[in-house]
């Protein structure tokens, strides 16, 4: 059994261990005219790795905080973990239009360009995902340890 600091901990480093691998890997493949110096590299991959593992923390923490959870299985400690990761790693990949492609379109009227709605949904997702599913993890458990202790 972990305690819902270790859980969001566990989730938190696994975030920001993905976060380092596809940051790098995307900056390894980058076409520039001149090759990336390897510190703009690591010290972009770091940085990129250190907010989502914070903010995977933070958020992780914050759903079982809701949850009323004491105590959470070591499974549901990692299935947070990978549900996280998953549809973290899904929203970040889903195309957005951005002004650059509206703006080669033929437009009927001569309007300002905006952000896309889609965009906007894309980040409040990705900010309410992993709570949400912290939350439903808490609340499993909770239900599946009964009387034990583990919800209040």
């Amino acid at each position: 059994m972990y305690s819902p600091w270790f859980s969001a901990l566990i989730s938190g480093i696994v975030a920001a261990l993905a976060m380092a691998a596809g940051s790098a890997i995307q900056l390894i493949g980058s076409r520039t005219p001149e090759p990336l110096p390897v510190a703009y590299i690591v010290v972009a991959t770091a940085i990129a790795a250190l907010v989502t593992g914070v903010f995977v923390l933070i958020a992780v923490r914050s759903g079982l905080l809701l949850a009323r959870c004491r105590q959470l299985p070591v499974r549901f400690a990692l299935i947070t973990a990978a549900v996280n990761i998953v549809a973290l790693g899904v929203l970040g990949i889903t195309p957005v239009q951005t002004h650059a492609i509206k703006l080669d379109m033929p437009s009927a009227q001569g309007t300002h360009v905006g952000i896309p709605l889609s965009f906007w949904l894309m980040i409040v997702g990705g900010l309410l995902v992993p709570v949400l599913v912290a939350y439903l993890a808490g609340r499993i458990a909770g239900r599946i340890a009964g009387g034990r202790g583990n919800a209040a």
